[in-house]
């Protein structure tokens, strides 16, 4: 495409990697596991035998703003008092609304009417799981069964949240109606049924990956960095490339004293790992360039999407 001095660019990052998964109810040599729709990235695993334990509901979650409440108190206030430890507790992934109200003045320019908040979305539902989790997980809970408020077409496969630190405390999801299902079976029994969730994955604490760096030179030392990742988990996740890569092949036809600043191009990886690995591996390797010639930076992803 024309980019000058393309480098490949390795860095390390943790990777917690999923094999096989499955949950439960009332486990025998027979018992037929629940239809699951996906597993909490990064929450752990369980090895092969996975963990017997009782299964019992967590009621009361709301939000307060973007705070998972358990009974009106913040979760990681309010967990202490419920008993959860050495359980697979099934939970209710609750939308929180976000005030958009703190950034409408910085946007530059609009081009529709801006709500006031953003509504419940899948998206929004993201920013509940981690609270819930951490909280778990500090009552020594066995397992974490999350119920998205959406039917398998949105729910399965579900890659979020995007922490990238390895927990201790194996976790799934299932969708709104096998939830329903799975809600209905342990108000019959009493609250409480005997269930095994199993989570097997594997960690590589030195796992290596590449950021893709290209220059399209001009007159001047001065820099526009044109960024996105490389590793999302859809089109839509995924199509920053696509948009930089039409860029450059712009900026590559002009006669470089017509570029009005040297244009960098950074193609990363380990977005979903911890503090997005490949871009932080980037700023901690060039810092001191960054900070002397980069003007701004301009991050493309998401292009298209309609929420």
């Amino acid at each position: 495409m024309g980019v000058d001095d393309v480098t490949l660019e390795e860095f390390t990052f943790t990777r917690w990697e999923p094999t096989d998964w499955s949950l439960i109810l009332d486990p025998t040599d027979d018992s037929a596991p629940l239809p699951v729709a996906g597993y909490i990235p990064y929450s752990g695993t369980t090895g092969p035998k996975g963990h017997d334990a009782p299964v019992t509901y967590l009621p009361g979650l709301s939000n307060d703003g973007t705070t998972v409440v358990l009974d009106g108190v913040p979760i990681g206030e309010a967990i202490s008092a419920y008993d959860v430890a050495d359980k697979i507790v099934v939970v209710d992934v609750p939308l929180p609304e976000i005030s958009l109200s703190s950034l409408r003045e910085q946007f530059y320019f609009v081009n529709d009417s801006i709500p006031e908040t953003l509504a419940p979305t899948l998206f929004t539902g993201l920013l509940a799981v981690p609270q819930i989790h951490a909280a778990l997980e500090t009552q020594n809970a066995a397992g974490m069964v999350g119920i998205l408020p959406f039917g398998p077409d949105a729910a399965n496969n579900l890659y979020a949240p995007f922490e990238g630190v390895v927990a201790d405390l194996p976790g799934l999801y299932v969708d709104q109606f096998t939830g329903r299902q799975l809600k209905q079976e342990l108000a019959t029994a009493g609250g409480t049924l005997p269930g095994r969730l199993r989570l097997e994955a594997t960690v590589d604490e030195q796992a290596t990956a590449r950021n893709i760096v290209g220059v399209i030179p001009a007159p001047t030392d001065r820099e526009l960095v044109l960024c996105t990742h490389t590793d999302g988990t859809n089109a839509n996740e995924d199509n920053g490339p696509v948009a930089i890569l039409a860029l450059a092949e712009y900026f590559r036809q002009l006669p470089r004293g017509r570029r009005p600043v040297t244009i960098r191009v950074i193609l990363t990886g380990g977005h979903f790992a911890r503090h997005n690995a490949g871009l932080r591996a980037y700023l901690d390797d060039h810092k001191d360039e960054v900070k002397e010639n980069v003007l701004a930076a301009i991050e493309l992803e998401h292009l298209g999407a309609l929420e």
